[in-house]
């Protein structure tokens, strides 16, 4: 059977500009699955829980082989356990050329590269996620300093992507005054999240 190689990425932009801030994909074109799976062995990484793991970053066999095991209601809604590993079916295989990342840790990546970009220089920042698993962890984590002083708010953010355009103007909510500001009607629905302050439907949007 004929199997695909599917990548994700994850990719940030400004609310106010439109300006995407990065864009990463889920590939590390300096290695190859097969060099990875070479170096596991060598390492002992076999032995040890996934996050301890010296390449503990990037996809290896046996973490294929590990999903395809799971049962298929694993990962839905939500992967409870974020210590385990991610969703693969087996219409779909590891690359040959160049090595796939973990998402998780990706996604701390990225987060981290954006408050090395703008963090220092923005006093208050407001990120609007999706639903994805681990992605708001990834960046309260990378942003702890800020979220911890005040400075950092953080929606989650779900939509119905397959819902028609009359559809979603009837979830339009009322608009609402918040602080002496007017919060524009959004076709989505905004997640409470119990311990992160101010959840505000917007988009990355550093504040002077």
């Amino acid at each position: 059977m004929r199997k695909t190689i599917q990548f994700r990425a994850i990719a940030s932009s400004c609310l106010n500009s439109g300006y995407v801030l990065a864009c990463h994909p889920q590939i590390d074109p300096r290695f190859d699955t097969n060099e990875i799976q070479e170096a596991i062995v060598e390492c002992g990484d076999l032995e040890l829980r996934p996050a301890f793991r010296r390449y503990a970053r990037l996809w290896s066999y046996e973490d294929n082989a590990t999903c395809l095991r799971l049962d298929t209601g694993t990962f839905h809604p939500v992967r409870i356990d974020q210590d385990g590993p991610e969703h693969m079916t087996p219409d779909r295989q590891l690359p040959r050329q160049s090595a796939m990342v973990h998402i998780d840790y990706l996604m701390f990546g990225h987060f981290m590269y954006l408050e090395y970009l703008v963090g220092r220089g923005s006093k208050h920042t407001l990120f609007s996620l999706d639903g994805d698993p681990g992605l708001s962890n990834a960046c309260l984590a990378s942003w702890k300093e800020r979220f911890l002083g005040g400075r950092l708010d953080v929606a989650v953010l779900t939509c119905n992507k397959s819902a028609t355009i009359d559809e979603k103007t009837l979830l339009w909510p009322k608009p609402q005054s918040s602080n002496g500001r007017l919060i524009q009607r959004i076709p989505i629905c905004i997640q409470s999240m119990p311990g992160r302050r101010g959840l505000l439907p917007t988009a990355f949007c550093p504040r002077e």
